[in-house]
């Protein structure tokens, strides 16, 4: 695994995963997800794309899905202030993309659990190409 990319790959941003393929991805209850993406939309950013009667999600969004999975998992509470955080990580405050370097760090009662970016995103990366996706 090497550090954080210098560009995304071109299907980056290929909105090719309703909500219920991106809670499948993520391991995540639909239910949840779903809560998430409200919140994530309620931040003013652009978070998913209506297209018919789905809402679809690229890759980049699916890295914010993967960010606040492993919150969810540690047992963390994920409310909009968490939600708000991961959003703005991926994609800055004027909602572009950002390459994701670093750590994103969340305080828990007595604790503190640390997310490291670069490696979530090869996750995704590995997982979403679309050679490994077609081969599922």
């Amino acid at each position: 695994m090497t550090g954080p990319p210098h560009a995304f790959p071109a299907w980056w941003f290929d909105r090719r995963w309703n909500l219920n393929e991106v809670a499948t991805i993520v391991a995540t209850p639909y239910d949840t997800c779903y809560r998430w993406m409200q919140l994530a939309r309620a931040t003013g950013l652009f978070f998913g794309e209506k297209r018919g009667r789905e809402i679809l999600f690229d890759c980049h969004e699916l890295y914010a899905f993967r960010i606040l999975t492993a919150f969810f998992r540690a047992g963390i509470p994920v409310g909009p202030a968490q939600v708000r955080a991961v959003v703005h990580f991926c994609f800055g405050e004027d909602g572009a993309p950002r390459i994701p370097q670093g750590r994103l760090i969340q305080a828990a009662p007595e604790s503190e659990f640390v997310v490291d970016a670069v490696r979530i995103y090869h996750a995704v990366v590995a997982g979403t190409e679309p050679e490994a996706a077609d081969a599922q």
